[in-house]
């Protein structure tokens, strides 16, 4: 029986060890940015509209560290379960990041678009 990837659940494999190995070895950098997310929402919720998006980094915090523990536990037991596991928790984590990058650079374009009307219309007058 297979999972959704076409691999066994739960078989031990060498090569998926060498496959996680680098995510593996990024485990203590990737522990570090999750504590800053959660710092970051942390600081955020302090705010009325910081609280509004705190959630987001605190989520993106979770699933960094669980990505580093499951890239952890494919590197020590070769489960391909285990290495599956890590590589989704990081795609999550890249398109969030990427929907909030767009936003971002979606709501500075709308900004800067403002501003130059805004002095256009005090120009004008």
């Amino acid at each position: 029986m297979t999972d959704a990837f076409g691999s066994m659940p739960g078989r031990e494999d060498e090569t998926v060890q060498r496959i996680i190995r680098p995510i593996d070895q990024s485990r203590g950098w990737m522990k570090l940015m999750a504590v800053m997310l959660f710092i970051s929402g942390g600081l955020a919720a302090i705010t009325i509209i910081g609280l509004i998006v705190a959630w987001l980094p605190i989520w993106m915090g979770v699933l960094l560290w669980q990505s580093a523990g499951s890239a952890e536990a494919a590197s020590k037991t070769g489960l391909e379960s285990d290495a599956i596991d890590s590589l989704s928790r990081l795609k999550t984590l890249f398109t969030i990041q990427g929907i909030v990058t767009v936003i971002y650079l979606g709501l500075t374009v709308l900004s800067i678009l403002f501003m130059v009307v805004v002095i256009m219309a005090g120009s004008s007058n």
